[in-house]
């Protein structure tokens, strides 16, 4: 089903060779013995989401996924896939980049920044994707959930497809309910997930200012998608929520 207001991230497929290197720093040297880690962003461009209606909420975020990719190690590889129509387009990387020897992690934050800023511009300026299929492209995008690894979902956290309409639970007053994963695709990795932009939403009649869900269904929100996560296989105390208000 169709969420009028949403965005989804459709970005040129661009696959990007480079490399980060973390200086002396020993947090960000390679760790002989395990699994390379990296950072995957699941990037919701639907036209209703905060990201397509507030550029300057759009940034804020954005400069929190660059925080986190100095944070990474040597070696480690980096995608952004969008988040928006069930397709093929929507569940493959748009962007990637696998980190190596001749480039500084500032530069790694530098490229996925602004192939952030650029995607969701784009969408901006198409008045987004279609409907809102998260459950659909975190499960099919594989995202890299090896320890040390971390998954960004850039969303407000409502799911408007055919296995899920959250925002017409939300107005009935109903409980919202998410179907069971497919599989438990994060089972035994360890990576951290961060959902960031849950319950924001756009404000009525137009405007940049973004607005926040009623406590009680913001509670009800990330209860639901904790449990999915859960379902999926990811350690409960992985899974986090940020609002950035």
């Amino acid at each position: 089903m169709s969420k009028k207001n949403l965005l989804v991230p459709v970005l040129a497929g661009t696959l990007v060779l480079g490399g980060c290197h973390g200086g002396r720093n020993s947090a960000n040297s390679p760790s002989s013995g395990k699994e390379p880690g990296g950072i995957t962003v699941e990037a919701d461009v639907s036209d209703s989401t905060p990201f397509m209606t507030s550029p300057d909420y759009t940034d804020a975020a954005v400069k929190r996924v660059g925080e986190a990719v100095l944070k990474q190690r040597l070696g480690d590889r980096f995608r952004i896939v969008p988040i928006g129509d069930r397709s093929v387009a929507n569940s493959i990387a748009s962007f990637a980049l696998v980190s190596g020897q001749r480039t500084h992690l500032s530069t790694v934050r530098k490229r996925m920044e602004a192939a952030l800023t650029g995607l969701f511009a784009e969408q901006r300026s198409r008045g987004g994707n279609g409907s809102t299929n998260i459950l659909y492209a975190l499960q099919n995008s594989h995202p890299l959930c090896s320890s040390g690894s971390a998954i960004y979902i850039l969303s407000d956290g409502i799911e408007a497809s055919s296995e899920a309409n959250i925002g017409a639970a939300l107005a009935a007053g109903k409980p919202i309910k998410l179907p069971e994963p497919s599989e438990q695709f994060l089972k035994g990795g360890g990576c951290s997930i961060t959902m960031i932009g849950i319950g924001v939403t756009s404000p009525a009649g137009g405007g940049t200012n973004v607005q926040m869900l009623p406590d009680a269904q913001l509670d009800s929100l990330k209860s639901a998608w904790r449990s999915w996560f859960v379902s999926a296989g990811a350690d409960p105390a992985n899974v986090h929520f940020e609002t950035i208000l």
